[in-house]
C-alpha cells in the first residue's frame, strides 16, 4: 500500500492481546520515528480492530458490492 493516508488498521488475536502497549505513547512514538518519513507518519492514525468477525463483515460488504473496493480480479480463478 502507498501512502496509506486513511490509517493503519491492526487486526487479529496479536493486535487485541497486546491493545494495553499500544495505547502507551512509546508505541505511537516509535511508529512516529521513522525518517525520512516522521511528518508522514505522525498525519497517520492508527485504529485496532476489535470486533471477533471483521473479516467475515468486510468480506459480506465485499460480496454486496465489489465495485466499491479496489480489487483486481483478472487472472484470478474466482471473479467478483
Amino acid at each position: 500500500v502507498f501512502m496509506s493516508r486513511g490509517g493503519v488498521f491492526l487486526t487479529g488475536g496479536i493486535a487485541q492481546k497486546i491493545l494495553p502497549a499500544l495505547k502507551t505513547g512509546n508505541f505511537r512514538a516509535a511508529f512516529e520515528d521513522k525518517a525520512p518519513h516522521s511528518e508522514l507518519m505522525r498525519t497517520m492514525p492508527v485504529y485496532v480492530i476489535t470486533h471477533p468477525l471483521a473479516a467475515l463483515s468486510g468480506l459480506a460488504a465485499y460480496a454486496r458490492n465489489p465495485s466499491l473496493f479496489g480489487v483486481q480480479t483478472a487472472g484470478r480463478r474466482w471473479q467478483a
